[in-house]
């Protein structure tokens, strides 16, 4: 993933940019300039930064667990 897919992710989870700002000490003009794509290459720790974060907030949530299904009655 690149960063911008970084920080769409977590924008569509419901953190905003000041948000995303706060939590990886990226200013957030710069993360508004990353989701526009004015930005392409970015510093090494900040996208570490992004990264450690998509997986704190999105990659940590497992899906739902599966419902077993009841063990058929005996006859």
């Amino acid at each position: 993933m690149e960063a911008k897919d970084y920080v769409a992710a977590l924008v569509a989870h419901g953190m905003t940019q000041s948000q995303i700002a706060e939590r990886t000490g990226i200013q957030q003009p710069t993360l508004s300039k990353v989701l526009r794509g004015d930005v392409e290459d970015v510093l090494s720790r900040n996208y570490r930064k992004l990264q450690a974060l998509h997986s704190e907030v999105i990659g940590a949530k497992a899906a739902p667990p599966v419902k077993a299904e009841p063990e058929p009655k005996a006859a």
